[in-house]
């Protein structure tokens, strides 16, 4: 029985031993891990600064465009409303002329008389 004692208390010094090594195993693994993962966190992190970088140029770019649509826009909507008053200041010269015409048609045909 002692030996069969001996035997097992070996084999459960086998075990620990062991079992220290897997944890020495578990540990280095991982510190490798974390520093796996510290080193994508800087990559995703440099990744996601370039992003930033494109949008907020592509942003500009957008800003841009939009301020120079703006203002072609306003400078449509200013010759339209520019035509339009000169539209309408043809037409009173018109009715003005027509008025005149008229009334120099009437003299004419009570001069006639």
């Amino acid at each position: 029985n002692v030996a069969e004692y001996e035997a097992k208390q070996k084999r459960s010094d086998e075990i620990k031993t062991e079992m220290e090594g897997v944890k020495s195993d578990v540990v280095e693994l991982k510190s490798k891990m974390a520093n796996n993962v510290s080193k994508d966190l800087e990559e995703s992190s440099l990744a996601l600064k370039e992003v930033g970088k494109s949008y907020d140029e592509a942003n500009e770019v957008y800003d841009v465009i939009m301020s120079e649509k703006d203002e072609k826009e306003k400078a449509r909507d200013e010759a339209i409303k520019a035509a339009e008053a000169r539209m309408d200041n043809a037409m009173k010269e018109k009715e003005i002329l027509a008025g005149k015409i008229a009334k120099y048609q009437e003299e004419t045909a009570n001069l006639v008389e």
